[in-house]
C-alpha cells in the first residue's frame, strides 16, 4: 500500500501530472491531477488521483495524532460521518505511539438505528480500512484504503497481501520550516475508479468529486485540530 502511494505522488514522464485551478476552495488554490492505468500499482481499474498541499495553523505531531486516531475519523472523513469506527486489529511499527498498522472498521451506529427503525443491523459493518500510519520529527504519513473483509482474512491467515488490489488515499505531513514548528504542510491525496478515465481525460464529474472531497477534507482537518473543542 505503502509503495503505490508515494508512486501516486511522483513525477516523471511516465508519470505527468495536470494543474487544477479552484477558484473558490477555501485554503487551496491549485491542485494536481494524473490517471493511474489498470495494472499500474496493482490498481484494480483505471482511477483518477488528485493531490493538494494546504498550510494548517497546528503542529505536525498534533495533525498526526488526529488524522490516524480512529476516535476522530468520522470528523474529517465525509464518508464516516454519522457511523462508527472500530480499530479492530493493529500492529505497532516502532516504539512512537500511533506508529502503526491497522484493521478500521466503519459501523451502523446503534442509536441511529433505533431511532430510525432501520430494518439494518447495527453491528453491521459498512466498510473495512487498512490503515498505515507512521511518524518522525521529519515528517509523518497516515494512509488507508478501503478492502474487502474477505482479503483482510486471507492475510491474517498467512495468505499473500501482494494478490490484494489496494487504492491508498491519505496525508503527508510536513512541518513548515519558514514558519515555525506550530505551522504544518498537509498534502491530502485522494484517489477513484473511473472506467471512464484516460490519459487524455479527466472526466469533469469525476475531477468535482475529487475536488469537493478534499476541500470538505481540508476544512475539517483544520476545524479539528485547530479548535481544541473539536479534539475529544
Amino acid at each position: 500500500m505503502m509503495r503505490n502511494f508515494w508512486r501516486n505522488l511522483s513525477f516523471s514522464r511516465k508519470n505527468p501530472w495536470m494543474l487544477v485551478s479552484l477558484s473558490d476552495a477555501e485554503n487551496i488554490n491549485k491542485a494536481i491531477i494524473r490517471f493511474v492505468k489498470e495494472k499500474e500499482g496493482k490498481c484494480p481499474g483505471p482511477a483518477l488521483v488528485m493531490a493538494a498541499t494546504i498550510r494548517i495553523p497546528a503542529s505536525a505531531r498534533r495533525i498526526f495524532n488526529f488524522l490516524q486516531d480512529e476516535n476522530s475519523r468520522s470528523k474529517w472523513d465525509i464518508l464516516s460521518h454519522g457511523h462508527v469506527v472500530q480499530q479492530t486489529r493493529s500492529i505497532s511499527n516502532g516504539c512512537v505511539p500511533g506508529n502503526r498498522v491497522s484493521i478500521l472498521e466503519v459501523k451502523v451506529p446503534n442509536r441511529a438505528s433505533r431511532i430510525s427503525n432501520s430494518p439494518e443491523d447495527p453491528d453491521r459493518t459498512v466498510k473495512t480500512l487498512l490503515q498505515e500510519s507512521f511518524s518522525t520529527s521529519a515528517c509523518s504519513y497516515v494512509t488507508f484504503a478501503p478492502v474487502e473483509a474477505s482479503s483482510i482474512n486471507m492475510i491474517l491467515n498467512g495468505g499473500d497481501s501482494d494478490n490484494v488490489l489496494v487504492m491508498p488515499s491519505g496525508f503527508s505531513i510536513l512541518p513548515d520550516g519558514l514558519t515555525g514548528d506550530e505551522v504544518s504542510l498537509v498534502t491530502i491525496i485522494f484517489q477513484i475508479l473511473d472506467s471512464a478515465a484516460s490519459p487524455m481525460c479527466f472526466p469533469a464529474n469525476s475531477v468535482y468529486s475529487m475536488y469537493k472531497v478534499i476541500t470538505e477534507t481540508a476544512k475539517a482537518i483544520t476545524a479539528g485540530v485547530v479548535d481544541p473543542y473539536n479534539m475529544g
